[in-house]
């Protein structure tokens, strides 16, 4: 199977914002240009990146923007 490339990969729990909430204890997002482009357990990953971040005791929530700030 030919691996596709994206710009980074995040490992470790992931917690979807999907509806049914999927939860993956050992999974993957793929990003690249900025966006999610997929999602899943790591074992069902097709992705390669130069920068492969995170595993074991990491928590990921896809699409969780934190937005809050203090002005100082």
């Amino acid at each position: 199977m030919k691996m596709k490339e994206c710009d980074t990969i995040l490992r470790g729990t992931v917690i979807t914002m999907d509806e049914n909430r999927h939860v993956y204890l050992d999974g993957y997002v793929a990003i690249n240009n900025g966006a999610i482009v997929s999602v899943g357990p790591s074992d069902d990953c097709q992705f390669k990146a130069d920068e492969d971040l995170g595993g074991d005791g990491h928590i990921v929530l896809p699409g969780l923007i934190n937005v809050h700030s203090h002005l100082v």
